[in-house]
């Protein structure tokens, strides 16, 4: 948002003020000189807020689009997260199965080996 302070910008009031009471100058130079000054600032102030309205509203727009982008990754990525959640515990009962059928075969080939021997 670019702002226009006029005399003000890179000045503080202080260095300003400093400025003009520093200068050995006449009463009415001073004067004309701190008068000029402070209506650029007030110009300035008055175009702050002309500035502040015509730049919110796109501001306000896109931060409306970016949030409803980050809601929409944010939906994609739960649902991606219940899949991921939903397939894990899939195989998990898969492996608790195999693990089962696995003691099992292994039981009996050692109850086959066993009777082999004898």
């Amino acid at each position: 948002m670019p702002t226009s302070y006029g005399a003000w910008e890179g000045r503080s009031l202080f260095s300003s003020c400093a400025l003009v009471n520093s200068t050995p100058l006449s009463a009415s130079t001073s004067t004309t000189a701190l008068v000029d000054s402070l209506a650029e600032g007030k110009s300035g102030l008055h175009k702050l807020p002309q500035e502040f309205s015509t730049e919110s509203p796109k501001l306000l727009e896109e931060l409306n689009a970016e949030a409803s982008h980050l809601e929409s990754e944010l939906i994609r990525v739960h649902r991606q997260l219940s899949v991921s959640k939903f397939c894990l515990a899939s195989e998990c009962k898969n492996a608790a199965r195999d693990r089962a059928v696995l003691a099992k075969a292994l039981v009996e080939l050692e109850r086959l080996m066993v009777s082999r021997c004898m």
